[in-house]
C-alpha cells in the first residue's frame, strides 16, 4: 500500500485533529524563526503541505505572497483546497510528490520554501539539493523533521515483533541535529537558526496508541494496515501492563538562506 493511499484513507480526515499538538507546536516554532529572521518573501512553497495550515499562517505573515502546495495525498488536498476556499486564499496546489520540484519551477523561481515532517518519504540530498535549485539567491528553506531518536520507547518495544533493521529502515529521518546541519550544508544553503523540538506523549492503552498510530501520520505504514484480527489480539493482551506509556517525540526546526 503507498503512503499516499494510506494518507487519504487514514489521515487525512483526522490530521488536523493532531494528537499532542505536535504539528502546531513545532509550526508555530517554525513561523516564528521566520517572523525573527527577515525574509520577505514573493512566492512560497509548502513542500508536503498536508491540509494547508501552514500556507494559512504564511498568508497571515506575507499577504501579497504568492502561494503554492505540493500534495501527493488527494484528500489531504481537498481538504486543504475547502480550507482555502472558506478563507478566500489563494493557492496554486500541485499534486505531485517532491521529485517534481524542477519539472514544476524555474531555476531561482522561489522565495521561501518550506518542507515540514518530509524528509522521511524524499531523497533527502536530491531534494535539499533540488529546493536550492529553485530557491532565489538568498531565499529560505524552512526545515522541520523528527530525527532518529524519537520515539524511543515505542521502537524499543517493537523490536519485539520486528527486527531493530526493519525499524531502522522505516524511519528514513535524519539521526540527529548534526545530520541536519550537515545535509543542508552540503546542499548549499547557510544556517540561520537550527533548534530541537520536543514533546513528551502518554499513552493511555493500547487502542489510543493505535488510534494515534493509524490516524496522525506519524507512524502510517502499511505495517499497521496488515495486522490481522489475532494479531491484534495478542498485541493488545501483551500490552496491557505496559499502559499507561509515556514516550518523547524529538525533532529539529532549522530556518537556512541559500548560499
Amino acid at each position: 500500500m503507498e503512503i499516499s493511499h494510506i494518507y487519504d484513507t487514514l489521515v487525512a480526515h483526522k490530521f488536523d485533529q493532531d494528537p499532542f499538538q505536535i504539528y502546531g507546536d513545532s509550526r508555530e516554532f517554525a513561523l516564528e524563526q521566520i517572523r525573527k529572521n527577515g525574509p520577505n518573501p514573493d512566492s512560497i512553497l509548502d513542500i508536503g503541505m498536508g491540509t494547508g495550515s501552514l500556507l494559512l499562517k504564511m498568508h497571515e505573515i506575507f499577504p501579497d505572497a504568492n502561494l503554492q502546495g505540493l500534495e501527493l495525498s488527494e484528500k489531504m488536498a481537498e481538504v486543504a483546497t475547502a480550507k482555502f476556499s472558506e478563507q478566500k486564499v489563494p493557492v496554486q496546489i500541485h499534486k505531485r510528490a517532491a521529485d517534481a520540484l524542477k519539472q514544476l519551477f524555474k531555476p531561482e523561481q522561489l522565495g521561501l520554501v518550506s518542507i515540514h515532517y518530509v524528509l522521511n518519504y524524499v531523497d533527502t540530498a536530491k531534494t535539499l539539493a533540488d529546493i536550492r535549485d529553485v530557491l532565489q539567491p538568498g531565499g529560505y528553506l524552512s526545515l522541520v523533521t523528527s530525527i532518529q531518536e524519537t520515539f524511543p520507547v515505542m521502537f524499543s518495544l517493537a523490536k519485539n515483533f520486528v527486527s531493530g533493521d526493519f525499524i531502522k529502515e522505516q524511519i528514513g529521518t535524519p539521526e540527529n541535529l548534526k545530520e541536519i546541519e550537515t545535509e543542508l550544508e552540503k546542499a548549499g544553503f547557510e544556517i540561520v537558526r537550527l533548534e530541537p523540538f520536543g514533546k513528551e506523549l502518554v499513552f493511555t492503552d493500547y487502542d489510543h496508541f493505535k488510534d494515534f498510530s493509524l490516524h496522525s501520520g506519524w507512524l502510517a505504514h502499511p505495517f499497521f494496515t496488515q495486522i490481522k484480527p489475532e494479531e491484534e489480539a495478542i498485541y493488545r493482551e501483551f500490552s496491557k501492563g505496559l499502559f499507561p506509556l509515556t514516550d518523547w517525540f524529538a525533532g529539529g526546526i532549522a530556518l537556512a538562506r541559500r548560499k
